[in-house]
């Protein structure tokens, strides 16, 4: 029962996971164009306008550094995927570890109650003779 609750807590986790990482984040959106504008207020402004070719290679920077962004983004997130998948495959080996001792200990204790089963009918028997025993024994002594 306590294993359950562990692996369902880390399937939910592993699912917001997925869930987070598919989903437009609108905080996202607007620090990218905060960045743009930064970078804009950065190229000189002033008499030289900037030429096309200018433009179109900061345009490219951004391009290849929000690329980079996601890249690493995304590989951080498949780490992360691939270390809750282990911890719940580790998980739920020692979940089905905990069920054939469970299984065991049941067996063992059905072993234990007809062993008690036994001693008591051993016992039993044993008073049995021990009281004809005894009576025997007083009457061999009353002769």
């Amino acid at each position: 029962m306590k294993y359950s609750m562990w692996i369902i807590a880390f399937i939910a986790l592993t699912v917001s996971l997925g869930f987070a990482a598919t989903t437009d984040n609108p905080g996202q959106t607007t620090q990218v164009q905060k960045e743009i504008v930064q970078v804009t207020q950065a190229q000189p402004s002033g008499d030289q306008p900037v030429s096309a070719e200018g433009q179109a290679e900061v345009k490219r920077k951004e391009f290849v550094d929000r690329l980079t962004a996601l890249r690493d983004r995304e590989s951080d997130l498949d780490r992360q995927a691939i270390a809750l998948r282990q911890e719940l495959e580790n998980l739920q080996s020692r979940m089905e570890q905990a069920k054939l001792e469970l299984k065991r200990v049941k067996v063992d204790q059905k072993d234990v109650q007809r062993n008690f089963k036994e001693l008591e009918r051993e016992k039993k028997i044993f008073d049995k003779k021990d009281k004809l025993r005894k009576k025997m024994d007083k009457l061999q002594s009353g002769n």
